[in-house]
């Protein structure tokens, strides 16, 4: 066992020590109060079952009675009458002159020592604004050197906030690895603040109340609930939840932050949209040209499977009662045999589909079990009459686009992608959300062939990549280069035999 796996050990034990200490210690009305809710639950369960089949008893609940751990009449009124004429006194105060002139003092002399404490810390911050600013008033021509401050923050640091963090971190480790820590944790801390006293409390005012519909104990039920929650506000160190308001607070920046950068990534597909087909980023060195691109490139890759999926939900209302995941199952199992590898072989796949129904009109094993005769084989939009096989193409390429597991972008560059792809066995769904939790594997974008894209003479004669480019997202960067300019290919001639940028139709 290592030094720091025993360090562990010792403060997960001496913390949950401390707890139990608390809890008999300090706690100790929250259990004997948990025990009088068991005896409640007790006679209430009786008193239900005696109750609900008819059988003759003389069991009195005791759900309805105040508690004898907790005393009410500390906080509340024990019964309703009281209830409603300290409620009169209480708002008979708002209109009471006497009341006012004492609130009135009273806040005066409040606002009196606010004032003192103003006239202190006032003068203060000015006095620490005026040497901040003087400090900070300077350029800082000592280069390759920390400032002042921070090398004193550096230095400070080094003994106290990074040891802390990092056995805070590590520790943290050591809790998600042993979860059920957390978990008797949470049990002991529920039993201290009293909470599971309120569970079984109400638990018992179930049975009575769903036999009886005494509406007038309703009343006590409240006041037992406000004596129950005592302990969490008269007892509880609430020092101690600085540390959980932090991290709720984080989670709260961090969630407006993210909200933020996800609001200027939708303007950014927005931008990109109304961009033509194919577009350049020009500009001077250092410009961050490259890096622009590989932003799009990213942003255009998520809308191209956003699209693919937009028609799929289109398409699937087009024939609402198809077994769709029927049929995607077949498709998936087909891609996964390689069967199905691209767009033309998915264009294949259905119309030897259609073939076999026309031959054997066999729904069963064709249509997986769909009653054409009575939902229908056609859609018409008013423009067109599109038939089921049409329907079913188009819902096969887009799906075909959408799930399969490879980066839709090509490019001459390494482009790196975090998305993830997720199915419980139904439909799959894409997690693109460029800010993740986690960081994932990612893939990388595939290798740009250019004669992939040369529409006329190739480089490579009969090269199996030619004409291989379906869909997806090309990124070039210093095209520029790659392709020249007018004056650089002013000796360059169309009719040349070899390969260049006159003849081989790349930018067509």
């Amino acid at each position: 066992m290592t030094k720091r796996r025993a360090f562990d050990i010792c403060l997960t034990v001496l913390i949950t020590a401390g707890f139990i200490l608390l809890g008999a210690l300090v706690f100790q009305k929250s259990y004997l109060r948990i025990s009088e809710c068991f005896c409640d639950l007790f006679v209430s369960v009786k008193f239900y079952f005696c109750e609900i089949f008819g059988i003759e008893h003389s069991v009195v609940p005791t759900v309805t009675e105040s508690s004898s751990v907790m005393d009410l009449s500390l906080f509340l009124p024990l019964d309703f009458d009281g209830f409603v004429a300290s409620a009169k006194a209480f708002f008979a105060l708002f209109f009471d002159g006497e009341n006012f002139r004492e609130w009135c003092a009273y806040a005066g002399v409040i606002a009196g020592s606010f004032g003192k404490v103003i006239a202190v810390v006032l003068p203060c911050i000015l006095l620490l604004a005026v040497a901040v600013r003087a400090v900070y008033s300077t350029h800082n021509t000592k280069h390759n050197k920390d400032t002042l401050p921070l090398a004193v923050f550096k230095r400070i640091s080094t003994v106290t906030y990074q040891p802390l963090k990092r056995a805070v971190t590590e520790y943290a480790a050591f809790l998600r690895e042993h979860r059920w820590i957390v978990v008797l944790w949470i049990a002991i801390w529920v039993f201290n603040l009293n909470l599971a006293s309120i569970a079984v409390s109400a638990l018992a005012y179930y049975f009575f109340f769903a036999v009886s519909f005494d509406f007038g104990t309703l009343y006590t039920q409240a006041c037992k609930l406000a004596t129950d929650l005592q302990v969490i506000f008269s007892d509880f160190p609430w020092w101690c939840a600085a540390p959980f308001l932090w991290v709720i607070f984080d989670r709260f920046r961090k969630r407006i932050a993210l909200m933020r950068l996800r609001h200027f990534e939708a303007r950014n597909c927005g931008f990109i949209n109304e961009l033509p087909i194919v577009s350049m980023t020009c500009g001077s060195m250092g410009k961050k040209k490259t890096t622009m691109i590989t932003d799009m490139v990213l942003s255009q890759e998520v809308m191209f499977r956003q699209r693919a999926f937009e028609i799929l939900r289109g398409t699937d209302m087009k024939l609402p009662y198809f077994p769709w995941i029927a049929f995607e199952d077949e498709l998936r199992a087909c891609m996964k045999h390689g069967t199905v590898h691209n767009l033309a072989t998915v264009k294949k796949w259905v119309a030897l589909k259609r073939d076999r129904y026309t031959r054997n009109c066999n729904a069963d094993a064709q249509l997986y079990g769909y009653d054409i005769a009575r939902y229908g084989g056609e859609f018409n939009d008013a423009l067109k009459v599109s038939g089921l096989f049409e329907v079913l193409e188009t819902y096969a390429l887009a799906y075909f686009v959408y799930v399969i597991e490879s980066s839709l972008i090509v490019s001459n560059y390494s482009v790196r992608e975090d998305n993830e792809i997720s199915s419980s066995g139904n439909f799959p769904m894409w997690r693109t959300d460029f800010f993740p939790e986690g960081i994932t594997e990612g893939r990388h974008a595939h290798i740009l062939d250019f004669d992939a894209l040369r529409l006329g003479k190739k480089v490579i004669e009969n090269n199996p990549h030619s004409g291989s480019f379906e869909f997806g997202v090309v990124a070039i960067t210093e095209v520029g280069k790659e392709r020249g300019n007018n004056l650089e290919l002013k000796e360059v001639k169309k009719g040349t035999r070899e390969t260049n940028q006159k003849n081989d139709l790349f930018n067509s």
